[in-house]
C-alpha cells in the first residue's frame, strides 16, 4: 500500500511581518483609532515551523517575530497576534489595565530606556563560558501623529550571581520593564485561547 502525503511549505521574514504591521497600523487609523501599542518579541536566529492545517506548514525564514497589538474601542480593549505567517483575528482583552498603565505612563514609557548589561564579575576570574542572548523585546506606542517607542536585549532585566548587572536595579524600575511583565500575562491569554484563529 502506497500513501502520498504533500505538505505544503511558506516562509516568510521580517520585512512581510513590517508589512502587515503597516497595513494594520492604517487600518486601526482609518477606523479612528489613534492610541495604541505594539511590541515585537523575537530572538535572533529561532526558527518556528507552524502548522497551519490541510497539510500546509509555515516557516519563519531567519527569525521569527511574534508582534502583539493592544488598543481600545468603545471602552472595550483589544489584542491581535501578527507573526511570520501571517495575522490572527482580534480578540477581546478582559484587562483593562494595560491600556490605563500607557496613558498614565506614557512620558516615562517615551524616556525611560533600558541601560545594557553590565557585569562586575564578583569572582574577578575570567568567565569560562559566555551564553548568547539573542532576545529582544520592541515598543511601540502611538498617540495621534506621534510615535515612540525602543528595543532592548531582554538580559539587561536580568543579573547573576557571578556576573552582576550593574544596571540591573535601575531597569527593574523603569516603567517599560513593569509595563513588559504586565504583558506576559495578556500573551499568554491570546496564546492559550482557543479563539485566537488565523485569518
Amino acid at each position: 500500500m502506497l500513501i502520498s502525503v504533500t505538505c505544503v511549505f511558506s516562509q516568510n521574514d521580517k520585512t512581510y511581518v513590517d508589512q502587515l504591521i503597516d497595513e494594520f497600523i492604517l487600518e486601526l487609523k482609518d477606523k479612528g483609532i489613534d492610541q495604541f501599542f505594539y511590541t515585537q518579541r523575537y530572538c535572533v536566529g529561532e526558527i518556528v515551523i507552524y502548522d497551519l492545517g490541510n497539510n500546509q506548514r509555515c516557516i519563519s525564514k531567519g527569525t521569527n517575530y511574534e508582534t502583539y497589538f493592544f488598543w481600545e474601542k468603545d471602552e472595550i480593549v483589544y489584542g491581535k497576534k501578527i507573526d511570520n505567517c501571517g495575522s490572527y483575528y482580534p480578540l477581546i482583552i478582559e484587562n483593562k489595565d494595560l491600556i490605563t498603565f500607557m496613558n498614565f505612563h506614557f512620558q516615562e514609557l517615551r524616556f525611560g530606556f533600558v541601560r545594557p548589561f553590565i557585569s562586575e564579575n564578583r569572582r574577578k576570574v575570567p568567565s569560562l563560558r559566555t551564553p548568547i542572548y539573542a532576545c529582544y523585546r520592541n515598543f511601540q506606542f502611538i498617540k495621534g501623529d506621534e510615535t515612540v517607542g525602543q528595543t532592548y536585549n531582554t538580559r539587561s532585566t536580568t543579573t547573576e550571581p557571578d556576573m552582576e548587572n550593574v544596571n540591573y536595579i535601575y531597569n527593574s524600575n523603569l516603567k517599560i520593564v513593569l509595563f513588559d511583565r504586565l504583558l506576559n500575562t495578556a500573551i499568554e491569554n491570546i496564546e492559550l485561547s482557543t479563539d485566537l484563529k488565523r485569518i
